[in-house]
């Protein structure tokens, strides 16, 4: 598919949140129509978060989310929030009164005829979005900040193979952002084809093959079982952006026919 993320998609962080949204929940919403999607992201400031919050923004309180710590419930408030705002300018009627509620299997579950993938890191939220049948695309979207150090040597072994390294440490960027991107990249392949696949599925299911750092894309080979259970036989191309301290992945194209 013929899109490109934008430059300014994502806003670096900030840790002085006066700056940043004021008395404001959610601050510096963004909109991108990228042709075949449509993308939003906005800032938010969990430090100004409360329950009524859902009330005013329009969105239900989920009964799932009184068991969990308030930034989740932060996080899960602005992606939602952003959701609700891309189906109310994106969609018709019969969609303004929809929300993208919780799934048995803990997914989002976007209405018929719409594509739809949400993520959030730090303060940054973002959701991406198509009208189109979900049995014959697939879209996936994450952001990360970018891994400390300690962390890349905790996790490296359950993200990447010693062939992604290789191909990863080729291309000039830090150890950190390697991980980083694979990661993240392989958070958005899950995201994307889960609807296909229909169960879970571990990283070692889609390994990187190429990189090409100039058009910021990354290639990735499925996995036998992958193949067979989404129906996508060819290589996917993650796109990438690296904005400051975060990294967006997003993964968008047809399933093949």
């Amino acid at each position: 598919m013929d899109f490109r993320l934008p430059e300014n998609c994502l806003m670096p962080i900030c840790s002085d949140w006066p700056d940043i949204c004021g008395d404001e929940f959610i601050c510096k919403e963004q909109y991108f129509d990228l042709g075949p999607i449509c993308l939003s992201s906005c800032q938010f400031n969990p430090s100004l978060y409360c329950d009524s919050l859902f009330f005013e923004l329009g969105i239900r309180f989920p009964l799932s989310l009184e068991r969990v710590v308030v930034s989740r419930r932060a996080e899960f408030l602005a992606g939602r929030y952003l959701a609700k705002q891309m189906l109310l300018k994106e969609g018709s009627d019969d969609l303004k009164d929809v929300e993208v509620i919780i799934g048995p299997d803990r997914r989002p579950v976007w209405p018929n005829g719409v594509l739809g993938s949400i993520t959030h890191s730090q303060n940054i939220a973002a959701c991406v979005m198509a009208h189109l049948p979900s049995a014959n695309y697939y879209l996936g979207i994450d952001v990360e900040k970018i891994l400390t150090l300690e962390t890349c040597q905790e996790i490296e072994n359950s993200i990447v193979t010693s062939d992604e390294i290789m191909y990863m440490k080729n291309i000039g960027f830090s150890n950190e952002v390697d991980l980083t991107l694979i990661f993240s990249a392989k958070e958005s392949i899950f995201k994307a084809l889960y609807p296909l696949v229909g169960e879970y599925f571990g990283f070692e299911e889609a390994n990187l093959v190429k990189i090409d750092r100039e058009r910021q894309i990354l290639y990735f080979a499925l996995s036998p079982f992958l193949i067979e259970k989404s129906g996508i036989k060819k290589i996917l191309n993650c796109q990438f952006s690296i904005q400051g301290e975060m990294i967006m992945t997003l993964i968008f194209d047809k399933v093949d026919t």
